[in-house]
């Protein structure tokens, strides 16, 4: 396996094997159809930017993905006490 490739994404029950197709994109965020597709609508290092291009597509609800590099451990904080 290639340095800096992942190794898979998801949960217990719903894992997304990541494949060739997503090789190029390490370290960005992509939109996906939905959660059953791996077809790629847009990609970005921003979210926000693969969100607005996915909706620009027509894709309302876009499934946003990091794909992270091998060994990559990412946490986030979302919210917290009065909206910080």
């Amino acid at each position: 396996m290639p340095e800096g490739r992942a190794d898979f994404l998801g949960d217990k029950g719903n894992s997304l094997f990541l494949g060739a197709e997503f090789e190029e994109y390490v370290g960005q965020y992509v939109c996906l159809e939905n959660y059953s597709s791996r077809k790629i609508i847009t990609s970005s290092c921003d979210p926000t930017l693969a969100l607005h291009d996915a909706r620009a597509r027509g894709f309302l609800e876009p499934v946003i993905v990091y794909i992270p590099r091998k060994g990559q451990v990412s946490a986030y904080k979302i919210g917290g006490r009065n909206g910080s």
